[in-house]
C-alpha cells in the first residue's frame, strides 16, 4: 500500500511542479528540526454578577467561568508527541420571584498523541482521548438533576515515516528574503547556513517566559549572535535590525510539515490505517495529502447496527507568497462501505495583507452528503474526518482599513 501511495502522490507532485530542484524546495523538504519541548500552563477566570431591586422586585445573579489549560509539544529523534488538557468550570446562580436556580457544569478534557521511534523511520504510537463531564441543576420546587458522562478512546499503533515541523525553516527564509530586500545581505545563504538560523529560531521560540519584554530581549540577543556567526550581513545597523525584527516578529507563523507518515493501529471497537504526506514544493507552495481507513462497530441513534468500514481522504493546497499572506484550499471526502453513506467538504481560507492599511480575510466551506460519515476515530482524528449531513454552505469575509 505504501509503494502504491508514494507512486501516486509523486506523479501528482510532478503535475504541481515538484521536480525543479531549487534551494528553497530542497531546504524545506530535507530540514530536520532540532530537539525541543514547549510547555504551557494558563489559567483564565471570569465572573459576573448583578443585583436588581426595583418596585418590590428583587433578582440576584452570579456567574463564573474557569478554564485551566495545559499544553505540551515535544520533538526529538526518538519521540514526537503532544498533549493537551483542559479543566472547565461554569457556575450560574440566580434568585428572584420566589425561585432560586443553581446550575454547574464541570468538564475535564485530555488528548495526547505519542510516537516513540525505535528506528529512524519506525515508531510505536500510543494515543488517546478522555472527556469527562458533570452537570448539576437545582431549582425551587423541582427535583435536582445530576448528570455524569464521559468518553474514553485509547489507540495503539505501529507505523513508519515522520512529519518534520518546518515553520522554523520557513522563518529563516523570511529573514534572508527581508534582509536581501533591505540591501543588508552581501551573499545568498546556503542550506547549511539557513539550517543554523532555523535551529536557533526553534530553540528560542520554545522557551516559556513570563515576562514578554525580557523574552524579546533575550530572543534578539541570541538571534543577533547567530546572524553574526553565520555572516553575510553587510552592515549591522538599525536598518538591519528593523528588517530582522519584521521577519522574526511579524511574519505569520504558518504551521507546515514535510514528510510521509503512515500507521496501522487498533482501538477498542476496531482498527485503523492513517496516512499523511506533506510536500513543501517551495517557499510559497505546500501540498498536503491524507487518507484514513477505519473498521469499527457502527452505531446509529445509539443502537448497534453491526461492523462498518469508513474511508476518508483529502488534499489541501497551501499558498504562502509573503510573510503575512496565505491562501489555503482543500477537499475532504468520506464514505461508509456498509451503510453507503457519503460526505464531501470543500473548504478555503485566506488572510491577505494588501497594504499596511488594508487587509482581507475570508473562509468558506461547502458540505454535501447523503448521510453522516462519523466514527469514534473522529474524536482523535477530527480535522481529517468528514461528517456532513445534507447540503450546506458557510462563509465569512472580513475587511479592515485603517483611515489614519
Amino acid at each position: 500500500m505504501k509503494v502504491f501511495t508514494i507512486l501516486l502522490l509523486l506523479s501528482a507532485g510532478s503535475v504541481f511542479g515538484q521536480v525543479n530542484g531549487d534551494k528553497d524546495k530542497d531546504f524545506l523538504r530535507n530540514y530536520k528540526a532540532p530537539d525541543f519541548k514547549l510547555k504551557q500552563l494558563d489559567l483564565k477566570f471570569a465572573a459576573q454578577g448583578s443585583s436588581i431591586n426595583s418596585y418590590g422586585y428583587k433578582n440576584n445573579y452570579f456567574g463564573e467561568n474557569t478554564d485551566l489549560y495545559y499544553a505540551q509539544y515535544s520533538n526529538s529523534q526518538k519521540y514526537q508527541g503532544n498533549l493537551s488538557a483542559n479543566f472547565l468550570s461554569n457556575i450560574n446562580w440566580s434568585k428572584g420571584g420566589g425561585s432560586e436556580k443553581t446550575f454547574t457544569a464541570t468538564s475535564v478534557y485530555f488528548s495526547t498523541q505519542n510516537r516513540f521511534y525505535f528506528k529512524p523511520k519506525w515508531f510505536v504510537g500510543v494515543h488517546g482521548f478522555v472527556n469527562i463531564t458533570h452537570t448539576y441543576s437545582n431549582q425551587t420546587a423541582v427535583i435536582p438533576q445530576s448528570v455524569f458522562g464521559g468518553d474514553l478512546v485509547p489507540l495503539v499503533s505501529i507505523g513508519n515515516g515522520r512529519l518534520e515541523p518546518i515553520q522554523y525553516a520557513r522563518n529563516a527564509m523570511d529573514i534572508e528574503k527581508l534582509l536581501s530586500k533591505g540591501n543588508r545581505l552581501s551573499k545568498s545563504y546556503s542550506i547549511g547556513e539557513l539550517t543554523v538560523i532555523a535551529d536557533k529560531i526553534a530553540e528560542i521560540n520554545n522557551v516559556r517566559y513570563f515576562d514578554y519584554r525580557l523574552r524579546r530581549i533575550e530572543q534578539f540577543e541570541a538571534l543577533d549572535k547567530t546572524m553574526q556567526t553565520v555572516g553575510g550581513v553587510s552592515e549591522f545597523d538599525i536598518t538591519y535590525f528593523a528588517y530582522l525584527a519584521d521577519a522574526y516578529l511579524y511574519a505569520k507563523n504558518f504551521v507546515r510539515y514535510s514528510g510521509f507518515r503512515q500507521e496501522l493501529g487498533i482501538l477498542p471497537i476496531g482498527g485503523f490505517y492513517k496516512m499523511n504526506y506533506d510536500i513543501p514544493a517551495s517557499y510559497a507552495v505546500q501540498h498536503n495529502f491524507n487518507a484514513n481507513v477505519l473498521g469499527a462497530d457502527y452505531y446509529q441513534n445509539s443502537l448497534f447496527t453491526g461492523f462498518d468500514v469508513a474511508i476518508t481522504g483529502g488534499y489541501e493546497l497551501g499558498l504562502y507568497p509573503t510573510t503575512r499572506t496565505n491562501f489555503n484550499a482543500g477537499i475532504q471526502v468520506g464514505t461508509s462501505l456498509v451503510n453507503q453513506d457519503f460526505g464531501a467538504t470543500l473548504y478555503t481560507n485566506s488572510y491577505v495583507y494588501l497594504s499596511p492599511r488594508f487587509r482581507l480575510s475570508f473562509e468558506a466551506n461547502i458540505n454535501v452528503g447523503t448521510g453522516t460519515v462519523a466514527t469514534d476515530m473522529n474524536y482523535f482524528f477530527g480535522p481529517e474526518s468528514v461528517a456532513p449531513n445534507g447540503h450546506n454552505f458557510n462563509g465569512k469575509v472580513g475587511l479592515s482599513y485603517a483611515i489614519f
